[in-house]
């Protein structure tokens, strides 16, 4: 929400919220008493019939733009809201505020994929700023922008969990998410691409698999692991490194749609050639944040429908 310099010939304030505005002009002076009370109860009437005769929920994926980064959400049938990373920025927090609308300060449920600035510079301003019941995160923190994110956890009364099983969620309704933390190959190592936590989101026909920075190994790991990855949303790992997406992990997810979090003319040049010609070669949908922009993923009736983010 967004306070908007009034009109001249009005008094009061607007609020925009999305595509409408209401006019509230309680202390308009040109209006007399019975003008102002009316113009009151239109604002009522308006704004309680936008929260009361809302759509009901549906299965939702967002993608942030944040440049060279990654930060994406969840949201399920029920309402439930789950944020994956926070990017290299506060890009991710103001759209996040733009997807949720305006009343809602409620999240279930946050995940740290790993222990990157460019995964989790947003989140603990997110904590401030939100209800927020769980916080998830990999081993291996050290950084002290998770020292910061912890603190604020802390801070907020957030349960935070440094997750080192597998475990799946229940999310109601027809809705599961499941997170992989590394194995045992990968618990010690040096490179904390290797310790991202992957995870698979399906609910009302609707599927993802994202594996953090994971390098091509450690996401031929997760096929060890006896899961039907197969989904019809892959982000791309590592933002689209020739270290990451290897032919057995995509192949195994077989997915519609590959997802590629990067900034535009990043000095790392991702992606890599050789990723979107072996994303090609599967003949998937590629969008490109550095192209395209945000991405909204939504399923209605079992049907898959792709528009352009906030």
């Amino acid at each position: 929400m967004k306070i908007i310099q009034r009109p001249p010939f009005l008094g009061g304030f607007c609020i925009e919220k999305d595509y409408f505005v209401i006019i509230f002009c309680l202390s308009a002076t040109r209006y007399n008493y019975k003008m102002r009370y009316l113009i009151f109860l239109i604002f009522i009437v308006s704004f309680f019939s936008y929260y009361i005769f809302q759509p009901m929920s549906r299965a939702e994926i967002i993608f942030f733009d944040v440049g060279q980064g990654d930060s994406f959400a969840l949201k399920t049938t029920t309402g439930k809201i789950i944020v994956v990373d926070g990017g290299p920025n506060w890009d991710s927090l103001n759209g996040l505020g733009h997807w949720l609308g305006f009343g809602v300060n409620h999240i279930n449920m946050i995940i740290l994929s790993h222990d990157h600035e460019d995964h989790l510079t947003a989140l603990p301003e997110i904590l401030e700023r939100y209800q927020v019941d769980k916080l998830i995160m990999p081993t291996g923190l050290s950084s002290q922008s998770s020292v910061a994110l912890l603190k604020a956890a802390e801070n907020n009364n957030v349960i935070s969990e440094q997750l080192s099983t597998n475990r799946c969620y229940n999310l109601g309704q027809d809705c599961m998410l499941c997170l992989f933390p590394p194995d045992q190959d990968f618990i010690n190592s040096k490179d904390k691409n290797d310790l991202s936590i992957a995870l698979h989101f399906q609910c009302d026909g609707l599927s993802l698999v994202a594996a953090g920075d994971a390098n091509k190994k450690r996401e031929e790991s997760l096929l060890r692991n006896n899961f039907n990855w197969q989904a019809q949303i892959l982000k791309i790992s590592h933002h689209g490194s020739a270290s990451a997406s290897s032919a057995s992990f995509i192949k195994a997810v077989s997915p519609y749609l590959a997802f590629i979090s990067v900034g535009a003319n990043n000095s790392y040049n991702h992606p890599a050639k050789s990723t979107l010609t072996q994303l090609r070669m599967f003949a998937l949908k590629i969008w490109r944040s550095d192209e395209l922009g945000s991405l909204i993923i939504y399923a209605n009736n079992k049907k898959i429908y792709l528009n352009k983010g906030p």
